[in-house]
């Protein structure tokens, strides 16, 4: 969906403010909010399709800056993320930009 409708970096929500600010963003209103969210009506009806009820995006950043960010939703299951999720996945998202970072130093090293 993403190669389709390209997120807007001024929306209030989602990946690119997450990458913005640096924050991690959980969102448990996905249904109430799809109207605002959507691009046009074809948006909107894809996105219904999907059934999203929920979804946390969590910053990839090293000291400097946030260098990108990772999403997981729910749909079918009903289930929302709690405060125990986010905790968890901001340690992931922590340890991935870890991984990153220290595959771009190894790579920079092995270059010179």
């Amino acid at each position: 969906m993403n190669r389709l409708y390209m997120p807007n970096s001024g929306h209030p929500k989602g990946y690119p403010r997450v990458i913005i600010t640096g924050e991690v963003e959980l969102l448990t209103d996905i249904p109430d909010s799809l109207e605002s969210i959507a691009q046009n009506d074809e948006h909107l009806q894809y996105m219904r399709a999907i059934n999203y009820t929920t979804s946390v995006t969590v910053p990839l950043k090293n000291v400097e800056r946030t260098f990108g960010a990772f999403a997981l939703a729910m749909s079918e299951s009903g289930r929302t993320f709690d405060g125990n999720d986010v905790a968890l996945l901001e340690e992931l998202g922590k340890l991935a930009s870890l991984a990153i970072e220290n595959a771009r130093l190894y790579r920079q090293a092995r270059d010179q």
